[in-house]
């Protein structure tokens, strides 16, 4: 006797339902689909009855949807970091997702990407198509880049942010608080009785140097620091564009006493132009730093700097979609990490 089939002799085999059909018969997004399975409340009535009648018509059944969940999650994360292989903050965020991976099974891959084009995004395009991922950590400047993000929207996979800004993000994410971090260093300098500064900004397509700026421009601002008395000066945040505008801050006309760099590689740049020109640090000018990479300890004098927890940030990324698969996630996807001041060698009262 023939082995029963679930082979048609004229349609060919039956095609399995997936919930992503379900969605595309809905014609909402394959996450939607999960809340209504999942039994979330901030899904709309009307939407919930689509979902449920396009479930109906392709004789597809929450139970089956669980079953593909078990058996079909990936255990891989995607970083998605910017291309800017001398910037050593990156090797802090790769720590952190990949620690946190590791204690719960999972492993993570990086994707390097130079901009948003489609020719760089297509690899990362067919990860996500391919299932072979569960969900992706987004670091500047992709994480608050819109074009980007409703572009990795429109593949249905889980997002959490790595953020300086853009606090109406509608995705799980972590913040570091930039411009109070900003703004606690000035304060500082400013308390020491510095009155004429310069700012080493950046590039100000990095959203993380815009919130520094910011911060920086609100204390001085407040202060009554006079225009005239703030130079702002852009870059790169590498330690050779630090080392360009280190000639150009010390040899300004009204020449400042405190230099604000948007990182600690730009400020060791800074100094390392300041030891060459005879300028002493801290006697004739002070310098901090923001992020206390391996370098604010190594450069002399030491680099008084903002400290920011990028390795528990990235953890905590991390987290957000491995906790979002287990379903296990809190109420509040967003996470909040403040900076700390840490002062060294590096500054000093004026003219000390």
């Amino acid at each position: 006797m023939p082995k029963p089939t679930n082979e048609s002799p004229t349609e060919g085999p039956l095609k399995k339902v997936t919930i992503r059909d379900v969605a595309k018969q809905a014609g909402v997004s394959f996450k939607t689909v999960s809340r209504v399975f999942n039994n979330e409340t901030t899904v709309r009535p009307k939407t919930r009855e689509k979902v449920l009648s396009a479930a109906e018509a392709l004789n597809f059944s929450p139970n089956i949807f669980a079953r593909q969940l078990s058996l079909g999650r990936s255990n891989n994360i995607a970083l998605v970091i910017f291309d800017f292989p001398r910037w050593s903050y990156y090797a802090d965020v790769i720590i952190g997702v990949q620690h946190e991976c590791q204690k719960h099974g999972f492993s993570v891959s990086v994707y390097s990407l130079t901009s948003a084009s489609k020719k760089q995004l297509e690899t990362l395009r067919l990860a996500v198509l391919s299932r072979s991922l569960a969900g992706l950590v987004l670091t500047a400047p992709w994480s608050s880049n819109k074009r980007f993000l409703a572009q990795v929207d429109s593949w249905d996979i889980s997002i959490a942010c790595i953020l300086s800004d853009n606090e109406d993000s509608i995705h799980p994410a972590v913040f570091n608080n930039d411009i109070e971090g900003a703004r606690v260093r000035a304060r500082y300098l400013l308390s020491l009785g510095h009155l004429r500064f310069a700012i080493a900004a950046g590039d100000l397509h990095q959203p993380f140097v815009r919130a520094r700026l910011q911060g920086t421009l609100e204390e001085l601002n407040k202060a009554g620091v006079k225009g005239s008395d703030i130079a702002i000066l852009y870059g790169d945040v590498s330690f050779e564009a630090g080392y360009e505008l280190g000639t150009e801050i010390i040899n300004q006309p009204n020449k400042p006493t405190a230099i604000l760099a948007a990182n600690d590689l730009m400020a060791a740049g800074i100094m390392r132009r300041a030891h060459e020109m005879g300028v002493a640090i801290p006697d004739e000018l002070s310098i901090v730093g923001f992020g206390d990479l391996q370098v604010a300890g190594q450069v002399w004098p030491g680099l008084t700097t903002v400290r920011q927890d990028t390795t528990g940030m990235a953890s905590a990324a991390a987290r957000m979609l491995i906790t979002e698969g287990k379903q296990d996630q809190t109420s509040n996807p967003h996470v909040y990490f403040e900076t700390e001041l840490l002062i060294r060698g590096s500054t000093a009262k004026p003219g000390r």
